[in-house]
């Protein structure tokens, strides 16, 4: 039982490179494993940005499963002010 949540916990967040972008979307590698379903981008109030493939990405899997994700921060080292 405790394994199990362990388990879980550990796929609570998780860091990741985009390899597709769009508005609402990315898709995500995370530790060489290809996350096939949209991850939803969410973006603070008042800030827009449009990240290329190849950013960094912050994930979080709200249920510790890894077919529904949301997207925290998307960032890209190389176009930082």
């Amino acid at each position: 039982m405790i394994s199990q949540i362990w388990n879980r916990l550990q796929l609570l967040f998780a860091q990741g490179t985009s390899t597709r972008v769009s508005k609402t979307h990315i898709q995500a590698t995370v530790l060489d494993d290809d996350i096939p379903a949209k991850i939803k981008r969410i973006e603070p109030y008042g800030f827009s940005n449009f990240p290329h493939a190849g950013s960094q990405a912050y994930l979080t899997f709200p249920s510790g499963d890894r077919s529904y994700g949301i997207a925290i921060i998307v960032s890209d080292e190389k176009y930082q002010m």
